[in-house]
């Protein structure tokens, strides 16, 4: 049973890309030059955290420990985006200098 919920990640990551292709090809033909773009930051935690959670099902205790690195490292990640977000809108908002 659980060979198949190694496919789990596997799908939610092509759903996410096949989604996103298509927006951004339904926002160039109907708002001429707009283009939806997601940032490498984000596709980077995606892929970590699908990678780290098949090799936490993967059933072996060397590729279960890297597993769970990988996903808390995903965590870290978005975590940091959400932050360095919020300090860099104060920074623009209070039009200070750094």
């Amino acid at each position: 049973m659980h060979q198949y919920l190694l496919f789990l990640p596997v799908l939610a990551a092509a759903i996410f890309l096949a989604s996103r292709n298509f927006r951004r090809f339904s926002m160039l033909i109907g708002a001429g030059k707009q283009e939806a773009r997601i940032s490498g930051m984000v596709l980077t935690v995606v892929f970590f955290f699908s990678a780290g959670y098949v090799l936490r099902l993967s059933g072996q205790e060397v590729f279960i420990g890297i597993g769970f690195f990988l996903t808390d490292l995903s965590f870290l990640l978005s975590y940091l985006m959400i932050a360095v977000a919020g300090l860099f809108g104060q920074v623009k908002y209070w039009k200070c200098r750094i």
